[in-house]
């Protein structure tokens, strides 16, 4: 926990209680997520998500990840988004990560 003097300059005390919601990434990570609401309290994030759960939960197809189903359902708003869903080209490949 921050002190009041040290939280002007922390970016996890700027506005305590509100959250931004990011949606929409890949689980392998070719894809990243996007945002989907910014500075929400806890009461509008339930409110929020809740739906969008429900909605996987009914309409999902085998296998399909929360990301993926937000995409091919077109529950997010990707035509006010510019940025694209996928910034790497073509024939890239997800990095391996290797164990320390």
């Amino acid at each position: 926990m921050c002190s009041p003097l040290s939280r002007r300059n922390c970016p996890n005390c700027r506005a305590p209680g509100l959250y931004n919601l990011y949606l929409g990434s890949s689980f392998n990570g070719d894809r990243l997520n996007r945002l989907y609401a910014s500075n929400v309290n806890e009461s509008l994030f339930i409110d929020l998500i809740a739906p969008l759960f429900e909605a996987f939960a009914q309409q999902r197809e085998c296998g399909e990840s929360f990301g993926d189903f937000l995409i091919r359902s077109q529950q997010l708003d990707c035509e006010r988004d510019n940025t694209p869903l996928n910034n790497n080209p073509a024939d890239a490949h997800p990095i391996a990560l290797q164990p320390h």
